[in-house]
């Protein structure tokens, strides 16, 4: 047991931590608010993942178009048009215009769908700030949680995307 000065020194300590702990939490609590308040509309993520689906769509419009022009030019050249059969050097390239849109394609949907995901999960989140400092004395629900990772390789060679949250 402790003398009753050192017992009192101990317990004013603690209640000067513990108030200094309270005006940190009020102070973080005022930060996120006001960065709720004054925030971009956009994070800078949603802003991303527009811009990756943005470039991913236009590289899709630049090659889509690029392979419709060497599909008529292969059909001019050798395929149903004239009556023959075109060898795999003479589609190669048509191949190649047509894989890299169908990619871009994918690229710009899914960068679209990232950023639209990140876009609506971040005003939720905001909302939900903004909710709990004008309404402080209830506990809010938490906010929605988005996780995506590329799967490459694996037992057969498989590659994608995985994603998961809560909501």
């Amino acid at each position: 047991m402790l003398p009753p000065e050192e017992a009192r020194a101990a317990e004013a300590a603690e209640a000067e931590e513990a108030q200094r702990l309270a005006e940190a939490e009020r102070r973080a609590r005022e930060a996120e608010e006001a960065a709720a308040r004054g925030g971009p509309r956009v994070s800078s993520g949603a802003t991303v993942g527009f811009v990756v689906g943005a470039g991913g769509l236009a590289s899709f419009a630049t090659f889509a178009a690029l392979a419709a022009r060497e599909d008529r030019r292969v059909g001019r050249s050798c395929g149903s048009q004239v009556g023959e059969f075109c060898t795999e050097s003479d589609v190669r390239r048509l191949r190649a215009y047509s894989v890299t849109a169908d990619m871009s394609l994918g690229v710009g949907a899914v960068g679209l769908a990232a950023g639209l995901i990140v876009f609506f999960v971040q005003r939720r989140k905001r909302a939900d700030i903004l909710e709990r400092s004008n309404d402080s004395d209830e506990a809010a629900e938490p906010g929605a949680t988005v996780q995506v990772a590329p799967l490459i390789g694996g037992p057969a060679g498989a590659w994608g995307l995985a994603a998961g949250g809560t909501f």
